[in-house]
């Protein structure tokens, strides 16, 4: 749902802007999540609903806040106990610099989670922090908006800006909208236009409702929160829920619209309940329960398929068949029918090598084969097992296991930088990845994926880091195999020189050895195992991966090699952008990878995003990962009246079985929903379910081309009406469920490249992976054996890095980009809904800013 309060694309790495003192001695910033890992220069707030400590490493900073909101004490130790009825500030680089500076023992410290704010005073406050102002500097007024600019647009039709940037419209003294570039300018106010650093800060900031005020003579922007500023948010909220449910009800949606209306009418009547309440601890109960209702309202605003991709990727930890079924089951319970199973990590394979490998299995698991038992419970219900393979990236050079890496024991696979280092000198210095030109090393993967083929029962094989290091100064592919082909075709020898003629050659040359190789995988499925699917983790949006880490997916796409395309979309603008992957993929699956790990986000948050991913096409969704998918309780939202109220298949783990739940669904859409509002007449009603009940009778029989030929036949003999429509969008998802069945299963589009050297010439626009932060920082040991948890250029430019945070850092590549202590399992509480908030009455209990 959109937010009281601006939605953060993805988390700020650095607090670069700490607002200034507004009431007496006060100080006021922002937390950047709430009982989630601290990462780089991020300041966290953990409440009891984390646990009795912080688990925080010693390199930061925390502040115990007790029950009546004073600091009891400040310490550097790390694992700070929680006070109970209290919280604990933690704040790690930058933010342990502002915290260390800015509170002492026996300040009054208040977090308002519906705006993330961290007010800290000397003196006790009435508001308990609920009302504050943050000021910022103003470059000027109607300028260009240059790196890190926060300008004033007023008196002409619109700012003019780029897409790098954010913008809040101001009218009558208020913030009436937020987020965008190039907007109009209201006659009468003016837009405030951030980019860079500014961007962020409005996006972490501004939000509907609020004042603002701008002083070119002071240069500055001061936005203030004010109890007007609730209610209006309120109203916007409420406004946008009401539209929602009439959209969905204009399009015969399935939805339970008396328990949407029921939510309406709640909210409405705790709006009235606000407006009187007579104290500051009345005002938050309203609050909370506007908080509650919004969300059930929204998750209950949703189709709930029973087919489609439900999935989490996770790090496995279990080392007994016991600990693994308990496992499965819990994810099996919250909803989840597909498991991403990380195969290698560590620099070694989670099962038992194959003979005479360079692989090892992780010494971890002392013998036991943990992707075997993962398969076999998975299958007892029913639910899908993909492997999450790593490709070209081989382990960090800090790791334990090391040495037992394939990259470690073969030098001469080790990919080369442009300094003539087999790892970075700049982002991401610990990464080890193998050179995707050596035909040694593809030959190796291919034999080692061919194994794993015929080894185990899988259902879906993933490949991640399917690219080169990213391009960060460093540039990767100047190894002799890579730079004397290039010289053959070409006539010259290439170094780190962007702005050169050939450029773009080199650039296209190494993406042609990346598809060189994923045609390779291709045939490889259609030889050994053409049921399997054929996965890819691609970045959440369309723009630089091409330029930078030479990955140009979209031909893969075009050539039908890719049968499920899983994007990382972690970020809310990352997920907008789903429709075009559903487009590139051309009829294949798409599950939009959704980021719970992300600390702004909560188990609302995710909801939002799957019903924006399914909404735009996707065939479902996947969430990294899966402990935090689980200790969000996101199966409280899910469930119930949400998105995942009804069980699901997956399209591809039994085609008959999916057909026929998808036939059913929608016979009980018509019966249920399109015919009580409207949508078709009785007659049509009738004729509607006795032709969905002959289709269902061949699914049964197995007839699946029958079947297909029977569905195809009552999709075109649908009219145009809204209702008629609806049941189309049904009976078309049925038949693209059939297609593949009746196809054969796996396949590819044309036929693959043979090696390295047989790769195709021509090329398209490809995708990046994104990166959402870093917090490797806090994270000690993850590449050691098993995920290792710890506390934790101008406007015009249209290069990534010139402000849009959707896909600017691409730094830690892999899974979105990850970095190592992104990559490892980081444990995030769930916050509690408003029945506890009585425990902790100075917090919000829920962060409305993510």
């Amino acid at each position: 749902m959109k937010k009281l309060f601006a939605a953060l694309t993805a988390i700020i790495a650095v607090i670069a802007i700490f607002p200034a003192v507004v009431f007496a001695e006060d100080v006021i910033c922002s937390a950047d999540g709430v009982n989630t890992g601290r990462g780089e220069n991020q300041l966290i707030v953990y409440n009891p609903l984390f646990g009795d400590t912080t688990m925080t490493n010693e390199w930061g900073a925390e502040a115990a806040v007790g029950s009546d909101g004073r600091v009891i004490r400040i310490s550097t130790a790390g694992n700070e106990s929680i006070p109970e009825g209290g919280f604990v500030l933690s704040g790690h680089g930058t933010a342990k610099t502002w915290l260390t500076e800015n509170v002492s023992v026996g300040d009054y410290v208040y977090f308002n989670s519906v705006s993330g704010i961290v007010t800290v005073s000397d003196e006790p406050r009435a508001d308990a922090g609920m009302e504050y102002s943050l000021t910022h500097a103003l470059n000027g007024v109607n300028i260009y908006r240059s790196t890190d600019f926060m300008v004033v647009y007023t008196g002409q039709a619109a700012t003019g800006t780029n897409e790098w940037g954010y913008e809040v419209t101001v009218s009558g003294g208020r913030i009436t909208s937020v987020g965008g570039n190039n907007i109009a300018i209201p006659s009468g106010g003016y837009v405030i236009s951030g980019h860079g650093e500014s961007a962020d800060w409005l996006r972490n900031n501004a939000a509907v409702g609020m004042k603002a005020e701008c002083s070119a003579s002071d240069g500055t922007v001061t936005l203030t929160c004010d109890a007007e500023a609730y209610v209006i948010g309120f109203d916007k909220e409420i406004s946008d829920i009401e539209a929602r449910i009439s959209a969905a009800r204009a399009e015969y949606d399935y939805c339970d619209y008396d328990y949407i209306d029921s939510c309406v009418k709640e909210l409405k009547k705790q709006r009235s309940a606000f407006l009187s309440a007579a104290t500051t601890s009345d005002k938050y109960e309203c609050i909370n329960a506007i908080e509650e209702y919004l969300a059930k309202a929204s998750a209950a605003c949703s189709v709930s398929r029973p087919v489609e991709y439900r999935g989490a990727w996770l790090r496995p930890v279990q080392t007994t068949r016991a600990e693994v079924a308990d496992y499965v089951q819990r994810l099996y319970d919250a909803g989840i029918n597909t498991i991403c199973i990380e195969t290698q990590f560590g620099s070694t394979l989670i099962c038992p090598a194959p003979e005479g490998s360079d692989w090892e299995q992780n010494p971890y698991f002392g013998g036991f084969d943990v992707l075997g038992a993962y398969i076999e419970e998975c299958h007892a219900r029913g639910m899908e097992l993909h492997i999450w393979m790593p490709v070209f990236y081989c382990g960090h050079t800090g790791a334990s296991n090391l040495t037992a890496s394939p990259w470690y024991k073969n030098p001469s696979w080790q990919s080369v930088n442009n300094s003539g280092s087999t790892v970075s000198v700049n982002s991401d210095s610990t990464f080890c990845f193998l050179n995707p030109a050596s035909e040694e090393v593809q030959d190796f993967l291919l034999d080692t994926y061919r194994w794993l083929l015929t080894e185990y029962d899988i259902d879906g094989f993933e490949l991640d880091y399917i690219r080169y290091q990213y391009r960060d100064g460093d540039d990767y592919g100047y190894d002799d195999i890579t730079v004397s082909g290039f010289r053959s075709k070409y006539g010259i020898t290439p170094v780190y020189d962007p702005s050169a003629s050939w450029w773009e050659d080199w650039v296209q040359y190494r993406c042609d050895i990346i598809t060189g190789f994923v045609g390779r995988v291709r045939a490889l499925f259609d030889e050994v195992s053409p049921g399997t699917l054929l996965c890819a983790d691609v970045g959440g949006a369309i723009s630089s991966a091409r330029e930078y880490i030479y990955q140009d997916y979209s031909v893969w796409l075009e050539k039908g090699w890719i049968d499920l395309l899983k994007p990382m979309s972690y970020s809310t603008d990352s997920v907008a952008l789903t429709y075009e992957k559903v487009a590139a993929a051309k009829g294949k699956y798409v599950a939009a990878g959704l980021g719970v790990f992300e600390g702004v986000y909560d188990a609302a948050d995710m909801v939002e995003h799957c019903v924006t991913a399914v909404g735009q096409g996707a065939d479902g969704v996947m969430f990294f990962e899966a402990s935090t998918y689980l200790a969000k309780d996101c199966a409280s939202m899910f469930l119930g009246a949400g998105p995942f109220r009804n069980r699901a298949v997956t399209p591809t783990f039994n085609v008959s079985a999916a057909a026929k739940a998808m036939l059913e669904y929608t016979a009980e859409h018509i019966t249920d929903c399109i015919y009580p509002l409207g949508g078709v007449t009785a007659s049509s009603r009738d004729a509607l379910l006795n032709t969905i009940n002959g289709i269902s009778g061949l699914v049964t029989a197995g007839e699946i081309g029958a079947a297909y030929d029977a569905a195809a036949s009552a999709v075109n003999g649908l009219s145009s009406s809204a209702g008629e429509e609806a049941v189309r969008k049904d009976l078309e998802y049925l038949l693209r469920i059939l297609s593949r069945a009746e196809a054969g299963s796996g396949g590819s589009g044309e036929n693959p490249p043979d090696g390295p050297s047989d790769i195709p010439d021509d090329s398209s626009a490809g995708n990046t992976e994104a990166s959402d932060g870093n917090i490797s920082a806090e994270v000690s040991g993850n590449e050691s054996g098993v995920p290792s948890v710890s506390g934790g250029s101008g406007d015009n430019s249209a290069a990534p890095d010139s402000g849009d945070r959707s896909d600017a850092s691409e730094s830690g590549g892999g899974h979105g980009g990850l970095t190592a202590g992104q990559t490892a399992l980081v444990i995030v509480f769930a916050l509690a809904a408003a029945a506890a908030a009585a425990a902790v009455p100075l917090i919000f209990l829920r962060r409305r800013k993510g």
